[in-house]
């Protein structure tokens, strides 16, 4: 076997290998175990290498930081490093609509609202429990209100208007020592299966983003497809009258020479015939009225029409627009007032943008 082949079998191993990979985690993903065991038998019988999936430990490694992040700024009380890393890290889709997700949050945000009292019972941080407060209250008016009918969240929809919650009874349970490690608790598990979920195996990106892509590809083809046809359509009649007018002028043509050579013979042509071919030769350019009202019998009017229907249109001439008097505007500007100043260099700046910057220059080579 040659090194070309060696190389290229080692592709093809590499590739079945990544595939394989890819194959195992999504079964893990969607936690078929004992098809897991009986893929990984299989291939071992079968001398078949399984290669982890690329960027996997990375991903696992980033998700780990990630729940740790999350976890110790809920211990320190940091409500602006976790919430940051929740609004990031945590899916729209499970944030918004999942009922778990939403009532856990409620009580995060109770909890870091509350953060300064229960770590500073004696001085109690009042600053910063105030600005904590006014956040919670702004919560509850925009994603918070979806909770405001649940019996259970009620209460702490005054909590905002509570001088010290830490003597209220309404408020006692959040300040017992067990109700910070089971809201951790909690937050623990949620995490664990939503950092979880949001792993998307690569085998169902790659099913995904390669069914989009076709779809989208199909779409703008389709596009293409209608605005092509549009064009032909387009083509097609101007063809067609191209084609029509062609056989009219050959027909008339044709007509005009038997005339002629009537005339040889002695015949004359009629002033009826005359205008008949003319109102046939004109009926495609002009409007009907106006052909039939035309006399094409008077001398020079078919020849006249028939040139200045292909005569080139002159372009309209721009008059000249009439000259400054430039010694007297740089006399003003030399010793009349300021006043009189600053109103001729407005007036200039106006001719200006509306002449552009050929009058500009005009202006400069006179100064």
């Amino acid at each position: 076997m040659s090194s070309r082949e060696r190389a290229k079998m080692g592709d093809i191993l590499a590739t079945e290998a990544d595939l394989l990979g890819m194959i195992k985690e999504y079964l893990n993903f969607e936690e078929f175990e004992e098809t897991v065991q009986t893929f990984d038998k299989e291939c071992k019988t079968k001398g078949k290498l399984v290669s982890k999936p690329r960027g996997s430990a990375l991903r696992d490694s980033k998700t780990r930081v990630i729940q740790e992040d999350l976890l110790s700024s809920f211990d320190d009380g940091d409500h602006k490093v976790f919430f940051d890393l929740w609004a990031e890290n945590i899916p729209s889709a499970v944030k918004d609509s999942d009922d778990e997700a939403q009532n856990l949050e409620f009580y995060l945000r109770i909890h870091f609202t509350v953060y300064p009292l229960r770590t500073h019972p004696s001085r109690q941080d009042r600053a910063e429990f105030e600005e904590r407060i006014f956040l919670f209250k702004q919560y509850l008016e925009t994603r918070g209100s979806a909770l405001s009918q649940t019996t259970e969240f009620l209460p702490y929809y005054a909590l905002p208007f509570v001088p010290n919650p830490t003597i209220h009874p309404s408020f006692k349970d959040l300040f017992q020592d067990s109700w910070m490690p089971q809201l951790k608790d909690k937050l623990e598990k949620f995490l664990s299966v939503t950092l979880k979920s949001s792993k998307i195996p690569r085998l169902l990106t790659l099913y995904k983003e390669g069914g989009r892509t076709t779809k989208e590809a199909m779409q703008q083809l389709q596009l293409q497809l209608a605005e092509s046809e549009r064009r032909i359509s387009s083509y097609v009649r101007k063809c067609n009258k191209v084609k029509a007018d062609y056989h009219n002028l050959i027909g008339i043509t044709a007509e005009l020479v038997d005339s002629l050579e009537a005339t040889v013979s002695g015949k004359m042509i009629s002033p009826e015939y005359l205008q008949s071919v003319c109102v046939r030769l004109f009926s495609s350019q002009m409007r009907q009225s106006a052909v039939q009202s035309t006399d094409f019998t008077r001398p020079g009017t078919a020849s006249s029409m028939l040139r200045a229907s292909i005569a080139l249109q002159r372009p309209k001439e721009v008059p000249m627009l009439p000259s400054l008097d430039y010694d007297k505007l740089k006399n003003d500007l030399v010793v009349g007032s300021d006043r009189l100043k600053c109103l001729l260099l407005q007036a200039l700046r106006w001719v200006g943008r509306v002449l552009g910057d050929s009058y500009i220059v005009t202006l400069q080579i006179n100064f």
